[in-house]
């Protein structure tokens, strides 16, 4: 058995050239909305895109698009394909065998956020939990049964991958949702996490967002 943490990365190119690129059609769509496509400059997008978040004209960010990796517990992916409007790309249970060398022969399970502040009693239960599942998919594997369906043995906490691509526009819905204080523990880490990489691409439009959740 393995414990990891959860943790994301940003897959799209966060090369200055790329991402203005991006703001500069978000800025060009806003512009076509107002007929201002005169008033465009090297730097302009700065100002247009602040100025369609404070008027609430989010809609023009669907025109830019961010793809990032979240590595999480299944319960936390669970929770995450709500949002609908992305595309979704997840590690596969029914294809992929745990069994194998490749997987070192056992099940990574995503360590609970706040683990370290349980007490004994509750960590040993938990893992102990873990271990049976572990321990019971892999006799099964070696029963003969198909990964697809000894997966069904599996819990929520087993580690998945999945590769993620929304809009701007839905970025910011899904941080606004997961960050906030009432959701739930790991779902919230890997928002944060992520909100802060996005702010540090992309500023203009996140900053709000990073002052209403970051800076709490």
């Amino acid at each position: 058995m393995k414990f990891i943490e959860p943790s994301v990365e940003i897959l799209s190119s966060t090369g200055q050239e790329s991402v203005i690129e991006q703001l500069k059609i978000v800025e060009l769509a806003g512009r076509n909305c107002y007929k201002s496509e005169d008033k465009i400059t090297e730097d302009s997008y700065n100002k247009m895109i602040a100025m369609l978040r404070m008027r609430k004209h989010e809609s023009v960010l669907e025109h830019g698009n961010v793809t990032v990796r979240m590595i999480g517990s299944r319960a936390f992916t669970h929770q995450l394909i709500r949002h609908r409007l992305a595309a979704y790309s997840q590690e596969s249970q029914r294809y992929v065998n745990y069994s194998k060398n490749k997987h070192g022969n056992s099940i990574t399970f995503i360590k609970p956020i706040g683990y370290e502040e349980w007490d004994d009693e509750l960590k040993e239960s938990f893992v102990t939990g873990l271990l049976d599942a572990e321990s019971c998919y892999l006799e099964l594997i070696a029963g003969g049964m198909k990964a697809e369906d000894a997966r069904g043995i599996l819990p929520n906490q087993t580690k998945t991958e999945i590769v993620v691509t929304m809009n701007l526009r839905a970025w910011r819905h899904f941080f606004s949702m997961r960050c906030d204080s009432h959701a739930q523990s790991e779902i919230r880490f890997i928002a944060k996490q992520l909100l802060w990489k996005m702010f540090e691409v992309m500023p203009v439009i996140f900053q709000d967002q990073k002052e209403e959740f970051l800076d709490e």
